[in-house]
């Protein structure tokens, strides 16, 4: 286990989610899952520097066997649609 600062790609201080948070060593591309993000992470999401949208998931778990279903809500953006806000 290992400290770490979760945060976004933006480089603003409303980015920051957690701060000093103990989690396992993590790796590029490793997924972090938050299960409270808050009401307003992506309805406070930006076009700036061409960012896409991200993929958003809900889950729910079974009470008897604990196991998790995982639900696609939105597919996000992808590159050509995050790239038409410059040529549209």
């Amino acid at each position: 286990m290992m400290l770490h600062d979760v945060a976004g790609p933006l480089c603003f201080a409303g980015d920051l989610v957690a701060r000093a948070v103990e989690l396992p060593k993590l790796e590029v591309n490793d997924i972090v899952v938050l299960e409270e993000a808050g009401g307003n992470t992506l309805s406070m999401a930006t076009s700036h520097c061409s960012r896409r949208r991200p993929p958003v998931y809900g889950y729910t778990r079974d009470v008897g066997s604990g196991a998790l279903e995982i639900e696609a809500i939105s597919r996000g953006t992808t590159i050509e649609q995050a790239l038409a806000v410059w040529t549209d």
